[in-house]
């Protein structure tokens, strides 16, 4: 039988909620069941109480947000309890009729991760829709100086594959990493602003540069992988400012500000132009 024919049957319905949850490269798959379910070429193991809030649709999106709790010991629930993920956090949920020879499995319900609760021996991941970031209001275009684009990012294009300083971790002390990447052939802070990256359990790890200081750089977070010896790439940043933009990236064309405006708003009769039209009358 298919799914349809046994979950629209009140004696045949046996529904079994499957669970995925995608941390970077790693994807773990749990059931709600008594013993693990295989289908097709995966396996989903069983996590003792694993369970899921009420799903809804609503135009509120925080009414449409889903917990799902998991044990205090599961490696997800470990790892946020000690770090703040710089990879995206996606949940899936599948149905399966236990009945169904045909092994359907629709999806029930799909999010990404925003925050989590903690109360033993319990861990709730709090997620939203995956239609969460379309229902964001996107922000305006302001006036100003600088660049209003995230450097690397789709407006930008710059690939920073282009630009980056590779070499180990020598030693770290805090937040402060020492490298054998040349960081200062360019300039002295030529990285500040930018980040790091290295490879950790959960696929890449990445932290803000908040100071540069020779082959040093204090980061604005603790990498879970990060160990003395370990590969790390080291990105710039050019920190929205138009001459680095224009210098160093050959980027001027994409660059999204007024740099060589003044404060003067003509528009209010500020400045020059107030100045001119008074004594003129």
């Amino acid at each position: 039988m298919a799914f349809n024919d046994n979950h629209k049957s009140v004696s045949d319905s046996e529904p079994v909620f499957l669970y995925s949850i995608t941390v970077g490269t790693v994807t773990y798959r749990h059931t709600a069941a008594e013993l693990p379910i295989t289908v097709g070429a995966q396996t989903w193991a069983v996590h003792q109480g694993i369970i899921h809030s009420e799903v809804s649709d609503t135009g509120d999106a925080a009414a449409n947000e889903v917990t799902i709790s998991l044990g205090h010991t599961h490696p997800v629930a470990v790892y946020l309890s000690s770090f703040i993920p710089t990879e995206e956090i996606n949940v899936k949920i599948f149905l399966l009729e236990r009945g169904d020879s045909a092994e359907e499995m629709p999806l029930f319900w799909s999010g990404v991760f925003t925050n989590y609760r903690q109360h033993f021996p319990t861990f709730d991941l709090i997620c939203a829709p995956a239609d969460y970031e379309n229902n964001k209001q996107a922000m305006s275009p302001v006036w100003g100086p600088d660049c209003q684009w995230t450097q690397y990012d789709g407006n930008c294009q710059l690939n920073p594959g282009a630009f980056v300083e590779s070499g180990t971790v020598v030693s770290t002390s805090g937040l402060t990493i020492n490298t054998t990447a040349d960081l200062t052939a360019i300039g002295a802070k030529h990285f500040q602003g930018g980040y790091v990256e290295i490879s950790g359990a959960f696929g890449s790890e990445r932290a803000w540069i908040l100071l540069q200081t020779g082959n040093n750089v204090d980061v604005e977070r603790v990498l879970p992988g990060m160990v003395d010896g370990i590969a790390i790439n080291v990105y710039p940043s050019c920190r929205g400012i138009f001459t680095r933009c224009d210098t160093v990236f050959g980027n001027r064309q994409r660059f999204v500000g007024a740099p060589y405006a003044n404060n003067v708003n003509h528009y209010r009769g500020d400045g020059v132009n107030a100045t001119t039209r008074n004594s003129t009358t």
